[in-house]
């Protein structure tokens, strides 16, 4: 089971904005971060989006706080805008489908998650297309002996940092799928974008990279703005990629691999070597 991409919300003062700790350090500056790399030609990220029955009408109005959002538009359009600056293109296919289930999605049971996925096949067969569901998740739930609160915005399974291509369930096995709270809203709206990458194979990035005040789209907190070349070479060379990306010698030299590459390209990226 893959764990939750959380974040804790209610912090303490000692975390609060303007008393915050110090972000983690910044990589040196060098010409082989590729901060502005992109893609030569076109390549189309392939996503297939289900809501659950609870949540049909969640793509037209999420109700949250109070307020009402277009929380299936926004992230999609947020995933849009900001894959499409690297030349990778957002392609959805057709229609969000409704799925006949009912209730919370238990992120922590993998019967619940084969269920699902299941649920998906079942209506649209679709290879080579990243399914994306929107459904709801359990409450957030309070960290024992703190006033902190996790919430969870979103899940990929199989978890990439297990070295697993497939989750497997009752001897079924398939390849990565995403899952997105509907009962809370990113702060960033990057949590598509963010779960893509896991899908594509990405760990979270610890280190920050090009500068104090922005974060990687595979750090954990927000605002995310920045995509490193190893992380644009994964999705292009992910399964739900059309076409698919070759790594070049050149690619390979030029691009200092960061920590959220290092479990999918090893030491293959920083090398002259390709595989």
């Amino acid at each position: 089971m893959a764990p939750p991409n959380a974040r804790q919300l209610n912090q303490p003062p000692s975390v609060q904005p303007g008393n915050r700790p110090p972000p983690p350090k910044s990589e040196s500056p060098s010409p082989r971060n590729i901060e502005n790399f992109k893609l030569t030609n076109n390549v189309k990220l392939k996503i297939k989006t289900f809501y659950t029955k609870l949540d049909q009408t969640s793509a037209k109005a999420s109700e949250i706080g109070g307020q009402s959002f277009n929380l299936g538009g926004e992230y999609m359009a947020q995933a849009k805008a900001f894959f499409s600056a690297r030349n990778l293109v957002l392609d959805q296919s057709d229609a969000p489908g409704t799925l006949p289930f009912e209730g919370i999605v238990n992120i922590e049971d993998e019967g619940v998650l084969a269920r699902i996925r299941q649920l998906a096949h079942e209506m649209v067969y679709e290879p080579g297309r990243l399914p994306v569901i929107f459904c709801p998740f359990p409450p957030p739930v309070l960290v024992p002996n703190t006033t902190l609160v996790n919430v969870t915005y979103g899940v990929t399974t199989p978890w990439p940092d297990k070295g697993l291509k497939y989750f497997t369930y009752n001897g079924v096995s398939w390849l990565p799928f995403v899952l997105i709270n509907t009962t809370v809203r990113d702060d960033d709206d990057m949590v598509l974008c963010h779960e893509m990458g896991h899908a594509a194979g990405l760990s979270h990035n610890k280190v920050q990279v090009y500068g104090e005040q922005t974060h990687n789209v595979m750090y954990e907190e927000p605002t995310r703005d920045k995509i490193h070349c190893c992380q644009i070479a994964a999705l292009a060379r992910a399964y739900f990629a059309e076409p698919g990306w070759p790594l070049t010698n050149e690619f390979c030299l030029n691009c200092k691999p960061i920590d959220s590459c290092v479990p999918l390209f090893g030491s293959t990226i920083g090398n002259t070597r390709t595989p």
